[in-house]
């Protein structure tokens, strides 16, 4: 016999395994913009949570936390790479291409929370 219990356990756990992968896919579904890193600096608030690909050259620095990156133009726009690819700190002081959600935070400044990094093409 079907015990109620155990089909409502199931069904839940099914549920929220559906939300936690829409979670993850449906960002990726979105549009991505290419603003330049310049757009981003000084037109903040129009991109935050917006999907972009940008590029620019890598940049290393250090704080207590430890060592971070960002992606900087000719005019020194950064942006901080949140990531953890191991790619990016192979490519400090070379073009880099990266998509993610744009973000902000006090004390931390403008972010990208990075999905993917490429090497771009020649």
């Amino acid at each position: 016999m079907f015990d109620l219990r155990k089909g409502g356990i199931v069904a839940a756990v099914v549920v929220a395994l559906l939300v936690v992968g829409l979670r993850e896919v449906l960002p990726r579904l979105r549009p991505i913009e290419r603003p330049t890193l310049g757009a981003i600096h000084y037109q903040t608030d129009a991109y935050v949570g917006q999907r972009v690909e940008i590029e620019g050259t890598v940049r290393a620095f250090a704080d207590d936390a430890g060592p971070y990156y960002v992606l900087e133009d000719a005019q020194q726009n950064r942006i901080l790479l949140q990531s953890t690819d191991p790619l990016i700190p192979q490519r400090v002081d070379t073009s880099l291409q990266a998509i993610g959600t744009v973000g902000y935070r006090d004390g931390l400044g403008i972010y990208l929370d990075v999905e993917s990094v490429r090497v771009p093409n020649p």
